[in-house]
């Protein structure tokens, strides 16, 4: 299993901080365009870490950071879906800066491969 494919079931089972360790070194190999993509994966991962450690302000300058550079890409982009990912993210981020129930945290979502 590469890289990638641990960093999506860490994402998925809610161990952010280990997906945003594989991220990280996804991030620091991968070529533009894919290094800002990465670096927006990583960046929610490490958010929703922080939201994890009730570090709310941290989580809310990394969340929207994330949202920022994901927002740079279609949907697909790399057989991710990242529209559902980032409107999931946003939904946080406003909670967290209206101090109300924060909704469940998102998948990493990808597209399978077809045949």
């Amino acid at each position: 299993m590469n890289r990638l494919d641990l960093a999506i079931i860490e994402f998925n089972t809610q161990k952010f901080y280990e997906c945003h360790e594989l991220l990280e070194l996804l991030w620091q190999e991968a070529p533009q365009p894919e290094r800002n993509f990465y670096q927006g994966l990583l960046q929610l991962a490490a958010g929703f870490y922080h939201l994890q450690q009730n570090n709310q302000n941290g989580a809310k300058i990394l969340i929207g950071e994330g949202i920022y550079r994901l927002k740079q890409y279609p949907s697909p982009y790399l057989d991710f879906h990242l529209e559902k990912l980032i409107i999931r993210a946003q939904r946080i981020l406003y909670a967290l800066q209206r101090s109300t129930k924060i909704p469940p945290f998102p998948k990493l979502v990808s597209i399978p491969p077809k045949g």
